[in-house]
């Protein structure tokens, strides 16, 4: 059983790419040769089937990114209040992503990133300021 949220759900990485044997189509395999799913070609030319294949090949790497990018914004002891326009921007939508990736609520993470941030400072000022904008989060346009 797997509960839903966490890493532990996908197929373990890295995951691959390649070509169906006798089709036009690709398939995506997980660390061990686990299948992940199949792009088949059913007859037709795709011609965005090998990059889909490759996008999805690289989710392990993505989410992976998007964790350690979180990870390292809840060490810091600036945090997301430290931070402005572009790196706000990242943010969002890492956390976007990460929460879309695991199928968690987009608060939840946001929570998270705070929580972690708690643990590595002091000025509950900074705090305040740092929820402000967080809850100003959903306003943004993608």
């Amino acid at each position: 059983m797997t509960t839903k949220g966490k890493t532990t759900d996908i197929t373990p990485g890295p995951w691959t790419y390649g070509r169906l044997d006798g089709d036009a189509g690709f398939f995506v395999r997980g660390d061990v040769g686990t299948p992940v799913t199949e792009l088949p070609s059913n007859g037709h030319a795709d011609p965005y089937a090998e990059a889909d294949a490759r996008l999805i090949a690289s989710a392990p790497d993505l989410l992976s990114a998007v964790i350690h990018l979180l990870r390292r914004i809840g060490e810091d002891p600036g945090g997301v209040g430290y931070h402005a326009g572009f790196a706000t921007e990242v943010f969002e939508r890492a956390v976007r992503a990460y929460a879309k990736a695991l199928g968690r609520d987009e608060s939840e993470v946001i929570n998270d990133v705070i929580n972690a941030q708690k643990a590595n400072r002091d000025d509950e000022e900074e705090l305040r300021m740092l929820r402000r904008r967080i809850d100003a989060f959903g306003s943004s346009e993608w």
